[in-house]
């Protein structure tokens, strides 16, 4: 029973992924395993070895979910759902936290909720698809819809997750009210309330996430009705080829 429940999911993994997305993993997976170990060693704070360990923790927890049954449809997810996660991953723990870039290069926030909105996109609709207990076509709008209502879910969930970490962490800075290297923001609001800025910091966020999604759910249309197609094609070759028999 188990051996045949991973010989499926190795024929699944292998059709849906390539080996240049699998090698991607796990370089991701190396360099984040590289700064956990660097910040152990450098002595770079609880706070900080405590984020890059769920974060590598985080990047071998979705392949798991493949072990689930299949009626379970957390298990039918496509494997490449995993390329997001991993981007996101290092883009934040590598450069963000690791780096620095949250607090040295001023709009690196903003461009992170662009870019990752946007890939959760693509998220929502394979969870969409997933949801389907059969691989059937989805009609475009609707798989647009489903990637955007996700992907804006994720943006507003995070700024809720920044939030709670800023009330229950004494040192946590999440919603930047402090305002680290952000002058360029601030000379659009002369003379903002100071008490406004976590407000600022959150709303600016949501903005630049709604972009993303926004941005991800147009370009969706044309891809999923690429998608449409090329299944229509399979399906009458298919047929046709019953038909010679």
């Amino acid at each position: 029973m188990i051996k045949q429940k991973l010989l499926g999911e190795y024929r699944i993994f292998r059709r849906q992924v390539t080996w240049v997305e699998y090698a991607l993993w796990w370089a991701g997976r190396l360099a984040l395993f590289y700064i956990l170990a660097a910040a152990v060693r450098g002595d770079r704070g609880e706070l900080l070895v405590m984020q890059l360990k769920w974060e590598f923790g985080l990047s071998f927890a979705f392949p798991v979910l493949h072990l689930l049954p299949r009626k379970i449809f957390l298990a039918r997810i496509s494997y490449r759902v995993q390329d997001v996660i991993i981007l996101m991953l290092v883009i934040t723990a590598v450069f963000g936290q690791y780096k620095g870039y949250y607090s040295t290069v001023e709009w690196y926030d903003a461009y992170l909720h662009i870019i990752g909105s946007f890939a959760f996109v693509l998220v929502g609709y394979e969870l969409t698809m997933a949801l389907q207990r059969r691989e059937q076509p989805i009609a475009p709008v609707v798989a647009a819809m489903c990637g955007f209502g996700f992907s804006f879910f994720c943006a507003v969930g995070w700024e809720i997750f920044e939030f709670i970490c800023d009330t229950v962490i004494v040192s946590s800075n999440a919603q930047n009210w402090s305002f680290v290297n952000s002058s360029q923001l601030l000379r659009f609001f002369p003379g903002i309330d100071p008490r406004r800025l976590a407000l600022l910091d959150t709303m600016t966020d949501l903005i630049a996430g709604t972009a993303g999604s926004l941005l991800g759910g147009a370009l969706l249309l044309p891809y999923v009705a690429h998608q449409n197609k090329k299944a229509e094609a399979r399906a009458s070759g298919l047929r046709a080829g019953k038909n010679l028999r």
